[in-house]
C-alpha cells in the first residue's frame, strides 16, 4: 500500500484553513467513529498536527476514493490523503 498525499496550492498566505478530504474506509488510517460519526484514525492525527505547525485550521471531509483527485485539481480541498495506487499513466496530469 503506498500511503498518497496529493495537494494543491497550499502555501498561498490568504489560506487560513486546510481543507483535507480522506476516504474514511481503513481503519486504522482514516475511519468513522461509530459512536461520534468523527474521522478518525493515524492520517487523520497526521493533518491535524501538520495544521497545528502551519497555524491553520483544519477542515476534513469524508469522500470518495474516486473524488479525491478531481476535488485537488479543482481546488475543493488542498490535500488529499488516502492509500492509492497509482501507475504512470494516472500520473499524466500532474505538474511536476
Amino acid at each position: 500500500m503506498l500511503l498518497s498525499v496529493l495537494s494543491s496550492s497550499v502555501n498561498a498566505p490568504s489560506v487560513q484553513k486546510l481543507k483535507v478530504g480522506f476516504e474514511a474506509e481503513l481503519p486504522p488510517f482514516a475511519f468513522k467513529d461509530q459512536q461520534t460519526g468523527q474521522i478518525q484514525g493515524f492520517e487523520v492525527d497526521l493533518v491535524k498536527e501538520i495544521g497545528e505547525q502551519l497555524q491553520m485550521e483544519v477542515e476534513i471531509s469524508d469522500d470518495r476514493l474516486d473524488e479525491l483527485i478531481l476535488k485537488v485539481i479543482t481546488s475543493q480541498i488542498d490535500l488529499a490523503i488516502a492509500c492509492l495506487a497509482m501507475t504512470l499513466a494516472d500520473t499524466k496530469w500532474l505538474i511536476l
